[in-house]
């Protein structure tokens, strides 16, 4: 499945944003989804659960695979007030009445009281699952085991996953890892909280090895796996290390009062992500790039 570049124009107009940011991070973001999505090779006029849908645009870039004789039923826990510049709401509301919106229904909650709240059998009219860089979001590696349990349970037969490897092949990477790092080990140590309206973007950060064996054990098996390398202007690494290495995820973690020892831990990695962006200075890719993506396709 391949997409024809005038998509990214109806992805755009489809979705609430800042205009001076769709060169920045708008069109890249929706091009590693386009990607992602055509190494799945959906079929078109499939009934597709999106998981972990936050703003919406994922829902927006499956909606393009699945045509209009598809649907898209998008889940998200998340506050209809959580999101800055834009609330959940708001772009759900701009999406809704976008040209894809007819496509797509959108619900506040997570998959396990999703489906408490079904009719029996009504699950079976979903083709199958997408988890689009929504893993890392979640709140323990618990609650990734439970979903993958909890979508055998209701008999969804085919879960297509994506997220990051969480690893560094090179110095271009490194400072998306690292800050990555950063992230995932102060949402460990500072415990259950209430998301904040700034709230981090890398909790859990499940590695593809914790996906699989979520999966598994769950009784999934592995259809098929890949990896994608994100292009140099995918600005996801270079929003996440300038985040660390700035004053606000300091401000952050000292705010907390942790044990001593994990804040030193944490607090560590500072230097580090700026080390790791200073010796990009002159480099090709300059900005860093993205983490490697990994996207596997499982059945049960």
């Amino acid at each position: 499945m391949a997409f024809p570049d005038s998509y990214i124009d109806l992805l755009l107009s489809s979705c609430l944003h800042k205009p001076s940011l769709e060169v920045e991070f708008y069109i890249p973001r929706f091009r590693n989804r386009l990607a992602i999505i055509a190494s799945w090779d959906i079929p078109a006029s499939q009934h597709l659960l999106d998981i972990g849908c936050g703003q919406g645009e994922s829902s927006l870039a499956l909606a393009l695979a699945v045509s209009p004789i598809g649907h898209i039923t998008a889940l998200d826990p998340a506050q209809p007030d959580y999101g800055t510049p834009f609330t959940v709401a708001e772009s759900h509301a701009y999406i809704l009445n976008s040209p894809l919106g007819p496509r797509i229904s959108f619900n506040q909650a997570d998959a396990p009281s999703f489906f408490k709240d079904l009719q029996p059998g009504s699950a079976n009219i979903y083709d199958a699952a997408c988890l689009l860089h929504s893993l890392m979001y979640f709140p323990t590696l618990d609650s990734v085991f439970t979903l993958f349990r909890v979508l055998a349970k209701t008999a969804i037969h085919k879960v297509y996953v994506a997220e990051y490897v969480f690893a560094a092949n090179d110095d271009t990477q490194m400072p998306h890892y690292l800050a990555a790092q950063a992230q995932a080990l102060f949402h460990e140590y500072r415990g259950p909280h209430v998301p904040g309206i700034r709230e981090q973007n890398v909790r859990a950060a499940p590695t593809p090895a914790n996906i699989k064996e979520a999966a598994l054990k769950a009784g999934y098996t592995v259809l098929r796996e890949g990896i994608i390398s994100p292009e140099e202007e995918m600005r996801e690494g270079l929003f996440e290390a300038r985040h660390v290495a700035g004053n606000d995820f300091k401000s952050m973690v000292l705010a907390e009062r942790l044990q001593p020892a994990q804040e030193a831990e944490i607090l560590s990695y500072v230097p580090r992500v700026q080390e790791a962006m200073e010796k990009l200075k002159g480099h090709k890719c300059s900005q860093g790039r993205a983490m490697d993506v990994w996207w596997a396709e499982f059945a049960l």
